[in-house]
């Protein structure tokens, strides 16, 4: 079960104004620890009868990026979260002496704020949940889950624009299919990401099918 609420720093801000200009010069507006830590509390304060102490993510290019194995933690924790969205240049430091923060980024690259990023998370994790997908396999068998691209896929028709569906898909032998999607996962995340490889926990019948995959590479 999922469930999602909002609270806006701007209703517990004197006169609605969140913001101000960054001590020391510089462009961009910083927004204010005196809302953002009402908000916070009001937050903690609404979750306290429900869970222990939730767990604060703050959303900045400066914390963990975020991959399958923690969106997996995430969601089998069984723990509440609040998820702070900063904007404009961030929040103030002072945000992060108060509270226990868990720095979190969704990868390198800048956002005018942290509600993509908490949209991001709320659906990666809430679709591992029990009863949210029709089939659990479905979720388990996509790209990144188990620490590699997944193989291609294809629908129907067999046969579109002269492109065919692999033979080995249509012919029903489900050990020759897990064989070739195994090996084209390799072969995928060899070519395309090859920086995975290396944290991937492998099988003796997964070495084969790598070493394969690359003296086909190398022929």
């Amino acid at each position: 079960m999922v469930g999602v609420a909002f609270t806006n720093p701007r209703d517990f801000a004197d006169g609605g104004y969140v913001d101000d200009y960054m001590f020391g010069g510089g462009a961009g507006m910083v927004l204010q620890p005196e809302p953002l830590a009402r908000a916070i509390a009001d937050a903690q304060k609404k979750l306290k009868a429900v869970t222990n102490p939730p767990i604060l993510i703050d959303f900045t290019p400066k914390g963990n990026l975020l991959n399958q194995d923690m969106v997996k933690k995430l969601a089998t924790k069984n723990e509440n979260y609040i998820l702070i969205c900063g904007r404009y240049k961030g929040i103030d430091a002072r945000i992060d002496e108060m509270f226990d923060l868990t720095h979190m980024s969704i990868g390198d690259y800048i956002l005018a704020g942290g509600e993509t990023a908490a949209l991001t998370v709320i659906e990666a994790v809430t679709r591992l949940l029990p009863g949210v997908l029709g089939n659990k396999d479905s979720a388990e068998t996509d790209s990144l889950h188990n620490g590699l691209l997944e193989a291609p896929i294809y629908t129907r028709p067999c046969v579109f624009r002269k492109f065919e569906v692999p033979q080995v898909l249509r012919n029903g032998n489900h050990k020759a299919t897990a064989e070739w999607r195994q090996k084209e996962s390799l072969r995928l995340t060899l070519a395309r990401r090859p920086d995975l490889i290396p944290v991937k926990k492998y099988t003796k019948n997964d070495l084969g099918i790598l070493l394969e995959v690359l003296n086909d590479k190398d022929s």
